[in-house]
């Protein structure tokens, strides 16, 4: 049996297979000589034959080996007159209509008995014959597909019935009725046919796209080429692609490498220097990072190294950044420090007054894991408690007096500080000398010992 199916709902490769089983009919006609057959597999896994089949070998196979049926119809419609019932198909299933759709069977059940009333391939009106005894019927339909066997005969796979609709018998006249379900699948098949004269004005948009491109295709001893080689073209070949601008190679890629701006960039994977395991290098004459947000790097060790040359060889200097130090190498030597303490020695308050007025001045700063008192009292002040006390977390371990000079004779002065947890951050100052006092002292706040 030859299946035929209107070109409107073919698939590319179904039009192909109509081309090809004609001129194989007029190379039989021609030669007498019996063609072989060809099996193309479908995208869905099904399997498109060609070639002698059955009967005089002009017919196709289509979708061979499909077992799943189409969706039911849907957009059912009928009306009486005159004691015929018309049954519409609006051209619609429950889903989408599938590739190897081939048609809708329209059914009418009249006293517990069923039978056609005709098909249809697209939307379209089917009629009863009259029923002039019949008071009502119902219709219903199925969809079914062009599925074949191997020899070229019917397979196809019919879907389930669609929703039943009962008719009443008008025996009077209905023309009213009848022109109002033209008029609905005549609408149905303008909306189908502008569709399809988009989807052609589409591939007419596409194809002149294509005829516009300049792009040219060539392929020699160097590999395959895309573009003019005597401009920019890419050039693909067995070690890998290069962007080329006339013969100057500016950009490659192959497995274990990149370069780009005419090699100045050059991106190496497993790129082995003396860590012991594979790595990736990544090499050019000035690196120049620029982020507006921040550049940030997930590691667990990170290595700099800057080196040049010096009698014959190189020197420079390592950095290594870990969880828990840095270390630094160096002519020089070595050296490195654990980051909590690197921490310490980061902390930085600006000098701050616990006093400052004409007869006395007390503030203090921390620089470089030490903390500053810069004191200074007037003469005739034996004396002094500030004010204001500094902070219990910039105090030393332990509480004790300090030195400080005094501008005449051989009297002393002094400072005395309290111990971080203590309670008393005042600073007290004993001045027994006929001039002024002053002096700067370091300490060691417990925190940053």
């Amino acid at each position: 049996m030859q299946h035929q199916k209107l070109g409107g709902i073919m698939s590319p490769l179904e039009q192909m297979a109509n081309v090809a089983a004609s001129a194989a009919q007029s190379a039989r006609e021609a030669t007498t000589r019996q063609s072989g057959t060809i099996s193309v597999t479908n995208a869905d896994g099904t399997r498109s034959i060609l070639g002698a089949q059955s009967g005089d070998g002009r017919s196709i196979a289509t979708h061979v080996g499909d077992t799943v049926a189409p969706p039911k119809p849907k957009g059912i419609f009928a009306t009486s007159s005159a004691g015929v019932v018309y049954v519409a198909w609006d051209g619609t299933l429950e889903e989408k209509i599938p590739a190897d759709f081939y048609n809708v069977t329209v059914y009418m059940g009249v006293g517990g008995q069923s039978s056609v009333v005709g098909t249809l391939t697209k939307p379209g009106i089917v009629s009863t014959p009259p029923l002039p005894t019949a008071q009502s019927i119902e219709v219903w339909a199925t969809a079914e597909d062009d599925a074949c066997k191997e020899d070229g005969t019917p397979a196809h796979n019919v879907s389930s019935e669609s929703t039943h609709h009962s008719v009443t018998i008008e025996h009077g006249s209905n023309s009213q009725g009848v022109e109002e379900l033209k008029k609905l699948i005549e609408k149905k098949v303008d909306a189908i046919e502008a569709k399809a004269e988009q989807a052609v004005e589409t591939a007419d948009n596409i194809q002149k796209v294509i005829e516009e491109l300049n792009n040219s295709f060539s392929h020699d001893s160097e590999g395959a080429h895309v573009g003019s080689k005597t401009g920019m073209h890419t050039t693909i070949n067995a070690h890998g692609m290069s962007l080329k601008k006339n013969n100057a190679e500016v950009a490659s890629f192959s497995e274990h490498g990149v370069k780009l701006s005419s090699g100045d960039l050059r991106i190496t994977s497993g790129f082995i220097r003396d860590f012991g395991y594979n790595s990736t290098a990544f090499s050019s004459s000035v690196f120049d990072f620029e982020a507006e947000n921040m550049v940030y790097i997930d590691s667990p060790k990170v290595f700099l190294r800057t080196m040049h040359k010096k009698n014959g060889g190189f020197e420079g200097t390592d950095i290594d950044i870990m969880p828990d130090k840095i270390g630094v190498s160096s002519p020089n030597g070595v050296a490195s420090i654990n980051t909590a303490d690197l921490v310490k020695l980061m902390k930085y308050i600006p000098w701050t007054d616990l006093v400052n007025n004409q007869w006395v001045r007390v503030r203090y700063c921390v620089r470089s894991g030490f903390m500053y008192l810069d004191c200074w009292m007037a003469r005739g002040y034996p004396t002094y408690t500030t004010p204001t006390q500094i902070p219990d977390n910039l105090l030393p371990a332990k509480d004790g007096y300090y030195p400080l000079a005094t501008q005449q004779g051989n009297n002393t002065a002094k400072m005395w500080l309290g111990a971080a947890g203590g309670g008393d951050g005042h600073v007290y100052l004993y001045n027994y000398d006929s001039g002024y006092c002053s002096g700067v002292v370091p300490v060691i706040p417990k925190i940053l010992e």
